[in-house]
């Protein structure tokens, strides 16, 4: 159904999906604001590079790149992003994914063994092989950002954790109960977690 060049453009804009998914972990770093991906945008890209391989051959496919950039970039994907320099980052993301030329850039080929990036196999097959590489999934570098963005996103997370955990010490003293259990097991788990 599809040719290799065209199945290679798949892969590349799962990865595309998954980078923009794993963005949102780290907040403010990743997304100045929160978006909304949905596994709905993907589809809705897939059936976009479809109908352009319907009418372009194997070796159309260069031709057809920009489009299909400004396509998934400022209409399918770029259309629920409302901050400028949010959707500036977004077409940078998938310009680097479906038109590589970085070497530092987590891409596709840089990521997967050559036997999967080149496609030649079944999609279906790509899959299972892909959940059973050793890709470290913490590591900020794979989704754009520094090593250092590791730790302002565990400083995140514990900072979320404390202040819900202050809010449940104000519930708890609001009711003057003086069962202290719960929140005597809470704090152990954030001292567990900061560890």
């Amino acid at each position: 159904l599809l040719g290799l060049v065209w199945r290679r453009l798949i892969l590349r804009l799962c990865l595309f999906h998954a980078l923009l998914l794993e963005r949102r972990h780290y907040r403010g770093l990743g997304w100045r604001r929160p978006y909304d991906f949905s596994a709905a945008d993907f589809l809705s890209t897939v059936k976009q590079v479809m109908q352009v391989q319907k009418d372009m051959d194997d070796n159309d496919i260069d031709r057809a790149l920009p489009g299909l950039l400004y396509v998934d970039g400022q209409c399918l994907y770029g259309g629920k992003v409302t901050h400028d320099w949010d959707r500036r980052l977004l077409v940078c993301l998938l310009g680097q994914q479906i038109m590589p030329h970085d070497a530092t850039t987590a891409t596709v080929d840089s990521l997967l063994p050559d036997k999967l990036s080149s496609c030649s196999m079944d999609l279906a097959q790509i899959t299972k092989e892909i959940r059973y590489l050793t890709i470290d999934p913490d590591d900020p570098t794979l989704v754009g950002l520094t090593p250092g963005a590791a730790a302002v996103r565990q400083n995140q997370q514990i900072r979320t954790t404390l202040n819900t955990l202050k809010r449940v010490q104000m519930l708890q003293s609001s009711d003057d109960s003086d069962d202290g259990k719960p929140l005597q097991v809470a704090l152990a788990v954030v001292q567990d977690v900061s560890r």
